[in-house]
């Protein structure tokens, strides 16, 4: 039995209203997530480029940094190399100087039989006529020697009329 028509209506229309708005809101929810999952495959899709742009220089810069390093390794080695060549350079000039002053210094009775060169020591074996020439050349070899004289190792006669002696003797070469 129906007392109140009017009341029924009204809660008729309250549940209609309620489940359209139950409705829009699920509409709009299906929308709202649709427009998210299209701006979350967009946001996933550029940060995807992005992470690519970004792998892609860092590959770009180790290549780089490898081809720095490679080059730097490089002209350390080209250096070392020239320095070598210079210090060549400098002691075949010291070593031509030296065989300078020894021609000049040389008395005309001595002769150079052998030289050998051990680090910055010369070793000289030679014959001379008479021992003061020997002792001629010791003294004019120290005039040019600044940090040590030359030291006389051996001397001896070479023949029994005692014309000739065999000598041996070490020189510093200066700096």
């Amino acid at each position: 039995m129906n007392l109140l028509p009017w009341r029924e209506e009204a809660q008729l229309t309250r549940v209609r209203c309620v489940w359209i708005g139950i409705l829009c809101v699920t509409g709009v929810a299906w929308i709202s997530s649709g427009i998210g999952h299209m701006y979350l495959k967009q946001f996933l899709s550029q940060e995807r480029l992005f992470t690519a742009k970004i792998q892609a220089i860092q590959k770009e810069n180790s290549r780089n940094q490898l081809a720095r390093e490679q080059y730097q390794q490089t002209k350390r080695q080209w250096r070392q190399q020239i320095e070598k060549i210079q210090q060549v350079h400098v002691q075949r000039v010291k070593l031509i100087r030296l065989f300078n002053e020894l021609m000049q210094d040389l008395p005309p009775q001595v002769t150079l039989t052998s030289l050998q060169r051990l680090g910055d020591k010369l070793i000289l074996h030679g014959m001379a006529l008479n021992s003061s020439e020997v002792s001629q050349l010791m003294q004019r070899l120290a005039k040019h020697s600044v940090s040590r004289k030359p030291v006389l190792l051996e001397i001896k006669q070479a023949s029994r009329e005692g014309r000739r002696y065999h000598f041996c003797m070490e020189y510093w070469q200066d700096a």
